[in-house]
């Protein structure tokens, strides 16, 4: 089953969340933020944390793959009066015709770009990040070989040990983590994953000319 079409069966199964549940990454966060902060969250499903983000009274843009999911962000926005911009878009394609923002969020969905493009819109990212702002990331990491060639195999893209962090060395890493996650289900077997959780601050012009200086 292709990925769009599984995204908007998994959708379409879910009822509307009565209680949002944002990432723990996100109310980690959240507090540090100036109030009229631009954020972006890339493949944001059903809308969790853009709805909890706009509650908070931030300015946030949704987008995902899934037209289910942004049909149900979009609705729960109108019903709850949150104000929230919405694209029906692969991450890549949106990113290469927006301009910058000063929070880019990427909670599970990475795993879902393609081998051949996920450094590449990593580093899209990034550059479409304010100076000073934040990525925040959650995704997989391979637990071994065997695990990243199945995956590879299901369209999906699992990190390795320490990579993501090593595609942010030129940034100020505020947490970093690699565990096992707790228990998912999916309508399936239960199971757990390993996963990486990365908030990091995209470094000024003038660090960047400090530490060339002194470095």
């Amino acid at each position: 089953m292709a990925i769009n079409n599984y995204l908007d069966l998994v959708a379409s199964k879910n009822k509307f969340p009565l209680k949002l549940n944002p990432h723990p990454l996100i109310v980690k966060l959240v507090n540090d933020l100036q109030k009229n902060s631009i954020i972006l969250d890339l493949g944001s499903g059903e809308g969790n944390d853009a709805l909890y983000l706009a509650k908070k009274g931030f300015n946030v843009t949704a987008v995902d793959f899934s037209t289910e999911s942004i049909q149900k962000t979009k609705q729960l926005a109108e019903e709850n009066n949150l104000n929230i911009k919405t694209a029906n878009s692969k991450i890549k394609s949106f990113l290469e015709y927006h301009n910058y923002f000063d929070i880019i969020i990427c909670i599970n969905s990475l795993q879902f770009i393609d081998q051949k493009e996920i450094k590449e819109t990593i580093d899209l990212i990034k550059s479409r990040t304010q100076q000073k702002g934040f990525n925040v990331i959650s995704s997989l990491v391979a637990q071994n070989e065997s695990t990243k060639r199945k995956a590879k195999w299901n369209e999906m893209y699992l990190f390795d040990e320490g990579e993501l962090k090593k595609l942010y060395h030129d940034w100020n890493i505020i947490f970093y983590e690699e565990k096992l996650g707790g228990w998912e289900s999916h309508g399936g077997t239960p199971h757990k994953r390993y996963i990486v959780n990365l908030i990091a601050q995209k470094k000024s012009a003038k660090q960047d000319d400090f530490q060339e200086l002194f470095g």
